[in-house]
């Protein structure tokens, strides 16, 4: 994801002005929460933010619980996973309010994936240190940044 496009992310989610150094930080984190939990998707893995609004997912039949739909991203058909579905805490339907999500497009192992997710946090940096190891299999550590651990998700292990 180019460093514009984050920088615009950022100050449509929060209103917050960071240094644009944040950005490129190899330890920059998107922070986003749901059931009371806190995760992250690392930025090197992020290669755009899509407002779910924004696009038309198709269903595709008999895929796997999790699996929203497809859409054309500039010519491109992405997959997208419903992150909330996965953890059977609230499916998303195509005709859910969509204000408030986004699809996060993620390379994992040179593919594609959207994954949609909601309470977007914004743009964090970890502290490598005090990074401890998990024993949830869809996520990779505990990371931590602004004074609490995030969940660093494992998107390899959901493939």
């Amino acid at each position: 994801m180019e460093k514009e496009a984050y920088w615009e992310f950022l100050q449509m989610q929060s209103g917050e002005l960071r240094d644009e150094a944040d950005i490129e930080d190899a330890n920059c984190v998107l922070a986003f929460q749901f059931d009371q939990t806190q995760f992250c998707i690392a930025c090197a893995e992020i290669a755009e933010v899509v407002r779910f609004k924004d696009v038309t997912i198709q269903s595709v039949p008999r895929t796997k619980t999790g699996v929203l739909g497809i859409f054309n991203l500039r010519g491109d058909v992405i997959p997208v996973i419903d992150f909330e579905a996965m953890w059977k805490t609230h499916a998303t339907t195509l005709s859910d309010q969509r204000r408030h999500k986004r699809i996060v497009v993620v390379n994992v192992n040179g593919i594609q994936v959207g994954v949609l997710i909601s309470g977007v946090l914004g743009l964090v940096s970890v502290d490598l240190s005090k990074t401890q190891p998990t024993d949830d299999i869809a996520c990779s550590a505990l990371v931590y940044a602004e004074g609490k651990y995030f969940k660093q998700l494992d998107l390899a292990a959901w493939l």
